[in-house]
């Protein structure tokens, strides 16, 4: 009786209290549906789970070489003078150091309004995978009692920000203080 019990509910009939076979009660629609829609929920969310985490790995992996970019830049910044050793100092570079490189770039505001587009080495060779890449430097006097106060006159201190982007987005950002007693800038990155 129990292996005849047993095959019944493999089957998908049962007994009813007098002993009849019935079958049993099938799926509704209404369960199909509501079992449908609830994968479907699942499935985008799963989704959408998916495509954050990819997202956010792309603006981590842009954000490391972005930086990159950044400390390459300013680590070249950071070995020049900080005025002008030859020549009659201008803010900018002078007028024999524009050559369309940074290669005769010999102090720091020399770097003042660069742009390279894409990314170059010091000799302008462009550095190889960063096509969709830019660095802009700004140089500013500032003051030695306040560094977020621009100056118009040489104080002896100056603010360098190089911003990196990719894509027209905002990459990196890198600011150092440069004084002309301490040669050694403090940097901040954001």
């Amino acid at each position: 009786m129990k292996l005849k019990s047993r095959l019944s509910s493999i089957m998908g009939v049962g007994r009813t209290s007098s002993g009849l076979i019935r079958p049993r009660r099938a799926m509704s629609i209404v369960e199909a549906v509501f079992s449908t829609v609830l994968v479907a929920v699942i499935v985008v969310a799963a989704l959408g789970t998916v495509g954050a985490s990819v997202s956010a790995q792309s603006r981590l992996t842009d954000h490391g070489q972005g930086q990159m970019l950044a400390l390459d830049l300013m680590a070249e910044i950071r070995e020049q003078a900080f005025s002008e050793p030859d020549e009659a100092s201008v803010f900018g570079p002078e007028a024999t150091e524009q050559t369309g490189s940074r290669a005769a770039f010999d102090d720091v505001d020399d770097y003042h309004n660069w742009q390279d587009d894409p990314p170059t080495y010091k000799n302008g060779t462009p550095i190889p995978g960063f096509d969709e890449w830019q660095r802009s430097v700004n140089v500013q006097w500032v003051s030695p009692n306040n560094l977020t106060q621009v100056s118009l006159t040489n104080t002896g201190v100056v603010r360098i920000t190089i911003t990196v982007t990719h894509h027209g987005k905002t990459a990196a950002v890198l600011t150092a203080v440069r004084a002309d007693r301490f040669p050694d800038p403090i940097i901040e990155s954001q």
